[in-house]
């Protein structure tokens, strides 16, 4: 999974209504660059994907993957 391919992914995750929303982690990505932002984000991200969820097994997948780019990947600097 690349950079751009795990801020597409997800931002498909985040569904939220109000900023403090568990689900607001997912939009604050930077444009097409899906690297976390600080270990805080990550740890934000983390949690989000792991809560048990109902999905397919290609949804699954997806997640998997997006997760383990989370857990390995280096933090976005602050000036790319």
């Amino acid at each position: 999974m690349n950079r751009r391919h795990a801020y597409g992914a997800a931002s498909a995750y985040g569904s939220y209504l109000r900023a403090g929303d568990p689900g607001a982690c997912m939009f604050s990505f930077f444009f097409e660059d899906g690297r976390p932002y600080s270990e805080e984000h990550r740890a934000m991200v983390l949690a989000w994907l792991e809560r048990p969820r109902v999905e397919t097994d290609t949804e699954r997948e997806e997640r998997l993957r997006l997760i383990e780019f989370m857990k390995t990947t280096e933090l976005r600097p602050s000036q790319p």
